[in-house]
C-alpha cells in the first residue's frame, strides 16, 4: 500500500511529464530539471510506491502495464 503521508506531488508531475514526453530526457526538459535530477526523482517515486513505474530501455520509457491505466496510456 502506498503511504500518502509522504507522497511527493512534484515527483508525480515529473512522472507524468516523462510519460507524456516518452523519455526521461523529454520529461526533464518539459519539467525544467536536469536529466540526473529527473532520474533521481523517478527512482525515489518508484521506491516510495514499492514498484517500478517505467520500463527503462534504449527507446524511451513507457509506463509499466500495471501503471498504464493511471496514465491514460493505451496498452500495446
Amino acid at each position: 500500500m502506498i503511504n500518502l503521508n509522504r507522497f511527493d506531488l512534484i515527483s508525480l508531475r515529473l512522472f507524468v511529464a516523462v510519460v507524456d514526453g516518452g523519455s526521461l530526457t523529454a520529461g526533464a526538459d518539459r519539467f525544467g530539471v536536469s536529466l540526473p535530477a529527473a532520474s533521481k526523482r523517478i527512482t525515489e517515486l518508484e521506491q516510495h510506491c514499492g514498484m517500478a513505474l517505467l520500463q527503462r530501455g534504449q527507446r524511451g520509457v513507457p509506463p509499466r502495464p500495471k501503471v498504464r491505466p493511471c496514465t491514460g496510456t493505451p496498452s500495446r
